[in-house]
């Protein structure tokens, strides 16, 4: 079965298709463009997000469909917010909040999104 190739091009149009809906829309996060977009190759972590490099990496290794790439990108996308509104806590109150609306929204598995 093939797997879904990720490159920097892929995850940007990921984020940028996120980025025009709700609540992503209304949360004035960087501009696809200002992005770096970095696929990794590590089993351990999904992905990350640094908000002050504006840079946002996703792992190969545990991505393999474009369900999964949405899910994981959303969720990097709430870090940035909740980052950028001073919450330091990787899962804290705020990300949980902001994390329940994003599934509701978009049809996420709120137990595997977090």
């Amino acid at each position: 079965m093939a797997s879904l190739k990720l490159t920097p091009e892929v995850l940007r149009a990921a984020y940028a298709y996120l980025e025009e809906t709700e609540p992503f829309r209304s949360w004035n996060l960087p501009d696809a463009e200002d992005v770096r977009f970095v696929v990794s190759r590590g089993k351990g972590v999904q992905g990350w997000a640094v908000l002050h490099k504006k840079e946002i990496a996703i792992s190969s290794a545990c991505v393999g469909c474009t369900r999964v790439l949405m899910e994981i990108m959303a969720h990097e996308m709430v870090h940035m917010h909740v980052d950028r509104h001073g919450d330091a806590s990787p899962h804290g109150p705020h990300f949980l909040k902001a994390a329940k609306r994003v599934c509701a929204l978009h049809g996420f598995d709120y137990k595997s999104f977090i």
